[in-house]
C-alpha cells in the first residue's frame, strides 16, 4: 500500500493551518467574550438600549453579593441549599466568584478540620471566611451561576469517615407542632332469603396523636359494632422521644417490649431502646407475610396479644397480606377467614423477629420497668427487664438479658454468628424461675433456642427464617407466669399447663426455579405440654410470569388438635393476563380454580384502575361452585383521592347477599389549619404551597394540593432523605411556582413541612413607554415595589417595550430601571380591570406609561 503522498504547496498551508490552531486558538479561549450593544440599536427606530454589562461577563463572573446556592460535595448534594456571600478571588484571572465559608460550614460539610494545624489556629475560630484551599491541598470551589450550584472538592483523606446513605444528624428535622387521626373504618350488611338472619358488622381503628418538637403522644383504640353488642378497646397510650446522643427511643406509657431475646410483653411503664432506623442502611442488619386463600368472598381478621390488628375483605383465591402493621415485634398472629356463607377458616402462625448480627463493636440494647399487662387476664405484676447485643471483634454477636418480678425471674444468653458460605446462625438458652399458686409452688426449666438463615444466590434459594424452640415441662416464659396466676385465682389449678408452649418449629424458603418463577413454602408448627393440643400451619406453591402473564399454584394446610378446630386442605390455580395493550388502560383479566373443604370453585373477572393516577379501581368477578352454594359473584370499587380513600363491595350467591364499606383517611392539624389526608403512616410531610390549589404531588398516587395550597404526603421515611416534588404543569392559572422539589430529613413520628415558594396573582403582559412617548429600553429590569415575597418579582422588557409579569396581585406600583442614572428609571402605577377574572390564563394590557421622578 503506498503512503499517502501531499504536495508541497499543501504541505505549507496544511502547516499555517495548525500553526494557527496552536497559538491563536488558545488565545481565543482565555479571551472572555464580548458583545457590542450598539447591534441592539435602532430597535423600533429607537437607539436606546438598557445597560447590559452585567451580561457581558462570564458565567464564572458574576457580580459579588449573598447568593442561594445548592452545596454539592465532592459530585453528591450534601442536603444543604443556603445563603453564601460570594467575592471575586485574589488570585483568578477572570474574576471567579468564591465563596466565604466558616469552620463551622467546612464541619458541616464533613471536612475534618481537626486535622489541619492551619485551621486550628485561633484567628480561624471566629473568623467569617477561612482560607480553605491555601491550607488544603487539592481542594477546589466552583460557583455554578446558571445552576445556581456550589461545587466543592476535598480530597478523601481531609473528609470525616461516614457510612454510604447516612445523613448528617444535625439535618434531622423534628417537625412542626401537629394533632394527627388516622381512621379505618369498614363493614358490612349481610341479607339472607326471607329475611331471616340478617346481620351487620362493623369496626373502626383509631390512631391518634399530638407533636411537640421532639415529643410524640399517641393512642390507639378501635371500635366494634357486632349482632351481639358493641365494644370500644384502648390498646395503647404512650408517649415516645428521640435520643439522638444514644440513637435510642424512649417510650413512656403503654409499649411493648421487643422480642429478639426475651419473649415480647405488653407493659405501662417507661422503655429505653436502641433506635436501628437511626442507623443508615449500611449499618443495619421482620414484619410477617400472611398468605391464604379464600373460598369466597371473605373477611380476614388477624390478632395479636387478643386485639385485632388488621381486618380488611379479600375476593375468592389466594391472597397476600404484606402490610401487617404489628403491635410489637413478637407474638403470634391468630389469623381467622370468615368466608360469605359463614364457614371459618383459623390458624395460628407463629411470628418472631430474625436474629440480627451486630457489626464489630456495635451495642444494641433495651431497658423496660413499669407493670405487666397481660390483655384480659386478672393477674398483674410489676418488672424490671434488660437486653444488650453486642458484635464482638471475633465476629460473633454475643447477646443475653435478664427479667426480674416478684415472683418471676429469667435470664438468657446466647451467641451467633455469620459462618459466610454456610448462614448466620444463633443459639441461647434461657434459664426461668416462676411462683405458680398451685401446689407445685416454684418451678424451674430451661428453653433452648436455635436459630438459622442463609441466601443461596448462587442457586436462587432464600431461607428467610429458619428455627426450632424446645422448653422442659418446668419453663415459662414471663407471660405465662402471669397468665397461669391469673387462671389459678378463679379457674382450674389444672388447666395451667394448657397455654405453654413445648416445642416450636418454624421456616420460610423461597426458590427461584427459573428468570420468571419460583417456589416458596411457609412452616409453623407447635404443641403444648398439654398433648391434647397442637398446631399445623403450612403454604407452599409456585409463582410464575410469562410475557406479562402472571399465575400461580397454591397449596394450604391448617391443622389443630383443638376440639372445637377443623382440619383445612385446599388447593388453588390463579392466572391473571393484561389487557391494557388493547384498552390503553391498566387492565386484566383474571381466573382462579379452587378446591378445598368437599367443594370446587371457579371464577373468573375483570379489573383494572381509571382516571389519570390510576387511583380509582375496580373489580368485578362471577363463580360458580360445585358441591357448594353454585353461582355467585362479587363486585368492588376502591378510590384513592387527596381527603382519603373509599371502599365498596357487593357479593351474592342464592343465600344471602352482603354489601361490605370502608373509609379511610387521615386528618392533620398545624398552625395554618386542618388538612384532610390519606391514611396516616407513622411519619408524615406536610406540602405549603399557600395559594397553588390542585398542585399535584409526584410518586403519590391522587395527592395534590387543597384549595389553600396544603396537602399531606402519607408516607416518609424516618431519619432518611425524602424529595418531595410538584407537578408545575397542574398549576391554576393564577399562581407560579418557584421551586418544584424540597428535600426532608423526619425523624420517628415527624410532620415535617415542605414549603414551597409560590407567586398567586395574574400573568400579565404590559406595554411600556416612557413620558416622552419612547418605548421603554430593551433589557430594563423591571421589579414590584413593597415586594413581600420570598422571591422577589423579576422581569426584563423585550426589544418591543413589553414585559411579561406573573404572579401580580390585582393593583400596585412597578420600577422599571435600564442603567445606573437617576434618569434611566421610572415607576409605573397600574391597576388591573375590574371585570378581569382569575381564570383567565394571560391579561394583556393597553400602553402604560412609566413616568420619570416618582420614586
Amino acid at each position: 500500500m503506498k503512503g499517502l503522498s501531499i504536495p508541497e504547496q499543501s504541505r505549507f498551508i496544511l502547516s499555517l493551518l495548525v500553526g494557527y490552531i496552536v497559538i491563536y486558538v488558545p488565545s481565543l479561549a482565555a479571551t472572555p467574550t464580548t458583545y457590542n450593544p450598539s447591534f441592539l440599536e435602532n430597535i423600533n427606530g429607537q437607539n436606546a438600549v438598557a445597560d447590559l454589562s452585567a451580561f457581558t461577563l462570564s458565567p464564572q463572573a458574576q457580580l459579588p453579593g449573598t447568593y442561594r446556592v445548592a452545596v454539592y460535595v465532592n459530585g453528591s448534594y450534601s442536603g444543604y441549599t443556603e445563603e453564601f456571600i460570594f467575592s471575586h478571588s485574589e488570585n483568578s484571572a477572570n474574576d471567579e466568584l468564591q465563596p466565604c465559608l466558616n469552620l463551622a460550614q467546612l464541619k458541616k460539610f464533613g471536612v475534618m478540620v481537626e486535622a489541619f494545624a492551619a485551621l486550628r489556629d485561633e484567628k480561624y475560630q471566629q473568623q467569617a471566611c477561612v482560607p480553605f484551599q491555601k491550607i488544603i491541598p487539592q481542594s477546589a470551589a466552583e460557583f455554578v451561576f446558571s445552576q445556581q450550584r456550589l461545587n466543592l472538592s476535598f480530597p478523601q483523606a481531609s473528609m470525616i469517615r461516614t457510612a454510604r446513605g447516612e445523613v448528617d444528624p444535625s439535618r434531622w428535622d423534628d417537625g412542626i407542632p401537629a394533632a394527627l387521626l388516622d381512621y379505618s373504618f369498614s363493614g358490612s350488611e349481610q341479607l339472607k332469603r326471607e329475611n331471616s338472619g340478617n346481620g351487620r358488622s362493623q369496626y373502626l381503628n383509631l390512631r391518634s396523636g399530638l407533636n411537640l418538637g421532639a415529643w410524640r403522644l399517641r393512642n390507639y383504640s378501635t371500635w366494634y359494632n357486632q349482632p351481639r353488642g358493641a365494644s370500644w378497646q384502648t390498646i395503647n397510650s404512650y408517649l415516645q422521644r428521640n435520643i439522638v446522643a444514644l440513637k435510642s427511643q424512649l417510650t413512656v406509657g403503654d409499649s411493648f417490649s421487643p422480642g429478639e431475646i426475651i419473649d415480647s410483653i405488653k407493659f405501662r411503664g417507661v422503655q429505653l431502646g436502641s433506635d436501628d432506623s437511626m442507623y443508615p442502611d449500611s449499618l443495619r442488619g421482620f414484619a410477617p407475610v400472611i398468605r391464604g386463600i379464600a373460598q369466597t368472598s371473605a373477611q380476614v381478621t388477624i390478632r395479636q396479644n387478643n386485639y385485632v390488628i388488621y381486618q380488611t375483605y379479600v375476593p375468592p383465591g389466594p391472597f397476600i397480606i404484606a402490610d401487617l402493621f404489628p403491635t410489637s415485634s413478637s407474638g403470634d398472629l391468630d389469623v381467622t377467614i370468615t368466608e360469605a356463607d359463614g364457614k371459618v377458616q383459623h390458624y395460628i402462625q407463629a411470628f418472631s423477629a430474625l436474629p440480627i448480627m451486630q457489626r464489630e463493636g456495635r451495642i444494641k440494647y433495651n431497658l423496660a420497668a413499669g407493670e405487666y399487662r397481660g390483655g384480659n387476664d386478672r393477674q398483674s405484676s410489676n418488672f424490671a427487664q434488660g437486653s444488650l447485643m453486642w458484635g464482638s471483634p471475633l465476629g460473633m454477636t454475643l447477646y443475653g438479658g435478664a427479667l426480674g418480678a416478684e415472683k418471676y425471674q429469667s435470664a438468657v444468653l446466647g451467641l451467633g454468628k455469620n459462618f459466610a458460605s454456610f448462614g448466620a446462625l444463633s443459639f441461647d438458652i434461657t434459664q426461668s424461675l416462676a411462683d405458680l399458686h398451685n401446689s407445685d409452688g416454684r418451678r424451674d426449666g430451661q428453653s433452648l433456642r436455635f436459630l438459622y438463615a442463609k441466601s443461596f444466590a448462587e442457586s436462587g434459594t432464600h431461607f428467610r427464617l429458619l428455627g426450632y424452640r424446645y422448653s422442659t415441662e418446668g419453663f415459662y416464659t414471663f407471660d405465662e407466669a402471669m397468665k397461669a396466676n391469673g387462671r389459678l385465682d378463679h379457674q382450674n389449678p389444672n388447666t395451667s399447663s394448657s397455654y405453654r408452649k413445648r416445642s416450636q418449629l418454624q421456616g420460610s424458603l423461597n426458590q427461584r426455579v427459573s428468570d420468571n418463577g419460583s417456589v416458596f413454602f411457609n412452616l409453623s408448627r407447635q404443641d403444648y405440654w398439654d398433648g391434647n393440643r397442637n398446631q399445623l400451619s403450612m403454604q407452599t406453591g409456585y409463582n410464575g410470569n410469562w410475557q406479562g402473564i402472571s399465575y400461580a399454584l397454591s397449596y394450604s394446610l391448617s391443622q389443630s388438635s383443638r376440639n372445637d378446630a377443623s382440619n383445612d386442605n385446599i388447593v388453588s390455580f390463579s392466572m391473571s393476563v393484561p389487557i391494557d395493550d388493547l384498552l390503553r388502560r391498566p387492565v386484566w383479566t383474571n381466573y382462579s380454580l379452587t378446591r378445598g373443604g368437599g367443594q370446587t370453585t371457579q371464577q373468573a373477572g375483570v379489573s383494572g384502575s381509571l382516571l389519570e393516577d390510576n387511583n380509582l379501581s375496580y373489580s368485578v368477578q362471577q363463580s360458580y361452585s360445585h358441591n357448594g352454594n353454585g353461582a355467585s359473584g362479587n363486585a368492588s370499587l376502591a378510590y384513592s383521592g387527596t381527603q382519603g380513600s373509599s371502599q365498596l363491595g357487593y357479593y351474592y350467591n342464592p343465600n344471602q347477599q352482603q354489601f361490605t364499606y370502608g373509609l379511610r383517611g387521615g386528618v392533620v392539624g398545624h398552625e395554618d389549619g386542618v388538612t384532610l389526608s390519606q391514611s396516616l403512616n407513622e411519619t408524615v410531610a406536610l406540602v405549603k404551597a399557600p395559594g397553588a390549589s390542585h398542585l399535584r404531588v409526584l410518586s403519590n398516587s391522587g395527592v395534590s394540593t387543597d384549595w389553600r395550597g396544603y396537602a399531606v404526603v402519607p408516607s416518609s421515611v424516618a431519619y432518611r432523605e425524602t424529595r418531595i416534588r410538584v407537578d408545575a404543569t397542574s398549576l391554576d392559572n393564577n399562581a407560579e411556582l418557584l421551586e418544584t422539589a424540597k428535600d426532608v430529613v423526619p425523624t420517628r413520628g415527624a410532620v415535617v413541612r415542605a414549603e414551597f415558594a409560590t407567586r398567586v396573582g395574574h400573568r400579565v403582559m404590559m406595554p411600556l413607554h416612557q413620558s416622552n412617548g419612547k418605548l421603554v429600553p430593551f433589557g430594563a429590569m423591571v421589579s414590584l415595589v413593597d415586594d413581600r415575597a420570598k422571591e422577589p418579582l423579576a422581569a426584563i422588557v423585550d426589544e418591543r417595550g413589553q414585559v411579561y409579569l406573573t404572579g401580580l396581585p390585582e393593583k400596585g406600583q412597578l420600577k422599571v430601571k435600564w442603567g445606573q442614572d437617576r434618569t434611566q428609571s421610572c415607576t409605573v402605577n397600574y391597576h388591573l380591570p375590574a371585570e378581569i377574572k382569575s381564570s383567565t390564563p394571560l391579561i394583556t394590557l393597553s400602553q402604560q406609561q412609566c413616568q420619570q421622578g416618582q420614586e
